[in-house]
């Protein structure tokens, strides 16, 4: 698979857009609060659709990211893109903040800056 646009710390660290800059895109998978409401308690399958009725009619820059059966293609897909890697959720798993759960895994690709090395 072809290997897309960098998206590393350069591009985070840039304070401003500029012509021929690479565009960003906002992947949104998950919604905690939705109306005022906690919605940490439902399952991700209920979050998910509170949060795809969100986002309907809005812009490209924000990119809704449904269910994938198949992990392995969406790795690849992410490794294609330049992107940090994919997280996977057990189906109605609740979100628990602040805990490491079974129900979720991140799979980081080779290389990935770890979270506590970036800083802008």
């Amino acid at each position: 698979m072809p290997r897309g646009p960098q998206l590393g710390p350069s591009r985070a660290l840039r304070r401003g857009w500029h012509a021929g800059a690479t565009p960003v895109v906002y992947c949104v998978f998950d919604l905690l609060v939705g109306g005022g409401e906690d919605l940490r308690g439902l399952p991700v399958e209920k979050r998910k659709a509170a949060l795809s009725k969100l986002l309907s009619g809005e812009p490209p820059s924000l990119l809704y990211v449904q269910d994938v059966e198949d992990g392995a293609w969406l790795y690849d897909a992410a490794l294609g893109l330049g992107l940090e890697g994919v997280v996977g959720k057990r189906a109605g798993s609740v979100y628990r903040a602040g805990e490491r759960s079974s129900d979720w895994i991140k799979v980081k690709r080779p290389g990935a800056v770890p979270a506590k090395r970036f800083r802008r």
